[in-house]
């Protein structure tokens, strides 16, 4: 079975908008963000 993510919170948000603006790519932010299988980059 896949795995189970709970909702952003506002600090959550925050983050992802700020990661997105500086460039920083999507599987980059999942893997900061701890929503990637890869926790290391």
């Amino acid at each position: 079975m896949g795995t189970a993510y709970t909702h952003l919170d506002i600090d959550e948000r925050y983050e992802l908008y700020r990661l997105h603006e500086a460039g920083t790519a999507q599987k980059e932010i999942a893997v900061l963000m701890k929503r990637s299988k890869r926790w290391s980059i």
